[in-house]
């Protein structure tokens, strides 16, 4: 399940006893992140949590897409040189910080909410997933992005395409195939 804060340690033992639950995404940072005061997140969080059976999902928001339709949200350069150049800078803070937190060489994803652009728009950001994964797999993780199927469909095409993939796709069907226009070959066993 997704929440915007790392939960108490009570709460989490609640959803682990009563929820079908067993893995929680965790926001662990960037610019965009949602809920930037996390009191409960900490390495005690993360031993402790862990210990009681979850698994955890560490997410990062940095900026988004240059063409994004978010009005508040902080935006990677349209240029691919300098947006790769960003993405790096951003999956060293993402190791520093999951290091810190004592996630160990896990994986990390993106959060790279969906947007419509042009091929300039989807130049640069297909530059800066490039740069995230291969920085992150450079620092020892796995390397995931969050993100549309339109979206994923060009990662996939990049020189060092992510890892994972998490898609979103609302559609209220409950399941991970026929994501459409994301085919259903790529990512098969993540």
């Amino acid at each position: 399940f997704d929440k915007c804060y790392a939960d108490t340690l009570s709460n989490m033992q609640v959803w682990w006893n009563s929820s079908p639950y067993r893995d929680a995404n965790i926001y662990i940072g960037g610019v965009n992140r949602g809920c930037p005061y996390q009191p409960d997140l900490s390495a005690t969080w993360v031993s402790q949590v862990s210990a009681m059976g979850w698994g955890l999902i560490p997410t990062w928001v940095g900026p988004q897409a240059p063409c994004t339709s978010c009005t508040s949200c902080s935006r990677m350069s349209s240029d691919p040189t300098t947006a790769e150049a960003q993405a790096v800078a951003e999956a060293a803070n993402a190791s520093a910080v999951a290091a810190s937190l004592s996630l160990g060489q896990t994986v990390i994803y993106y959060d790279m909410e969906r947007y419509d652009g042009d091929a300039v728009c989807r130049g640069a950001v297909n530059a800066f997933v490039n740069g995230w994964v291969r920085e992150l797999r450079a620092r020892g993780h796995v390397a995931g992005v969050y993100g549309s199927p339109a979206n994923a469909l060009d990662w996939a095409g990049v020189a060092n395409p992510p890892d994972a993939v998490w898609i979103a796709k609302w559609d209220n069907r409950e399941t991970v195939w026929g994501l459409s226009p994301l085919p259903d070959s790529l990512w098969v066993n993540h």
